[in-house]
C-alpha cells in the first residue's frame, strides 16, 4: 500500500492490466485504486499471461494495512513450487506440410494445430 492507499503490487506478468481489473473485481476494489508494476518480462511461456498468486500476497498486503502494517509482502515460490502451482503453456500438436517450386519460393502450405486449452484457461485459442 502506498501513501495514498493504493495497492501497489510488483510481479512478473505479461499482461498488467488484466492483473490490475482482477486484483480490482476480486477484492472489491476500483481499479483505480491498484497499481500493478510489471517488470520487464522474457518469455513466459504461458506462465504470465493470467492472474497467477498476485491476489494472495495483495490480500495478504491489505490485511495487514487494515492493522496500520504497511509493510511490502512477498510471495517467492522454489522452482518446484513455480511448476506446480502456475500453469505453463497450453499443451499443443502442431503439423505443417509446405510445398515450393523448383525455385525454392513456398507457393503451399497446410497447418494443422491441436491446443489443449482446457476446461478454465483464460488466454487459449477459443
Amino acid at each position: 500500500m502506498d501513501d495514498e492507499g493504493t495497492l501497489v503490487v510488483r510481479t512478473s506478468t505479461q499482461v498488467p492490466f488484466l492483473v490490475r481489473d482482477e486484483l480490482a473485481r476480486v477484492l472489491g476494489r476500483d481499479p483505480a485504486g491498484v497499481r500493478v508494476v510489471a517488470a520487464r518480462v522474457g518469455g513466459g511461456f504461458g506462465g504470465k499471461q493470467e492472474l497467477l498468486v498476485e491476489d494472495v500476497v495483495a490480500l495478504a498486503a491489505l490485511r495487514l494495512a487494515e492493522r496500520g502494517d504497511r509493510r511490502p509482502v512477498q510471495l517467492e515460490l522454489t522452482r518446484e513450487e513455480q511448476f506446480t502451482a502456475v500453469p505453463m503453456r497450453h499443451p499443443m500438436r502442431v503439423s505443417v506440410a509446405v510445398g515450393a517450386d523448383a525455385d525454392g519460393r513456398l507457393t503451399a502450405m497446410h497447418v494443422d494445430v491441436l491446443s489443449d486449452t482446457g476446461a478454465t484457461a483464460t488466454t487459449g485459442p477459443r
